[in-house]
């Protein structure tokens, strides 16, 4: 199966309401018809808390699952990796690395 990450911006995306915890968006993965998010929230005591979103599918025949995780972590970053592993073994796909030749941000 090809693993392909897909890289937008350097910088994750704030999205939410005003006066609500923002989420961020991580860079998506793309493995095989599936989109692999990783989503981030900093929660009130200052840790963070991870989700990822996997969609499948195009227009109205598309499907995303979002799946929240109860572990926080210390950084923003240690939260999008756990999201991302995570979502890559609900496909039993294990994660790529930077010295992966499958992926190719540009």
């Amino acid at each position: 199966m090809r693993i392909r990450a897909r890289f937008t911006s350097d910088m994750p995306a704030l999205v939410g309401r005003p006066g609500t915890r923002k989420n961020t968006i991580h860079p998506p993965i793309q493995v095989g018809k599936y989109l692999v998010t990783p989503l981030t929230q900093r929660t009130h005591d200052g840790r963070f808390r991870a989700a990822v979103s996997i969609r499948s599918g195009r227009g109205s025949a598309s499907h995303d699952r979002v799946m929240r995780f109860t572990p926080s972590f210390d950084s923003d970053l240690d939260a999008s990796q756990y999201a991302r592993v995570e979502g890559l073994a609900w496909l039993n796909v294990s994660a790529p690395t930077a010295a992966s030749p499958a992926i190719n941000p540009w």
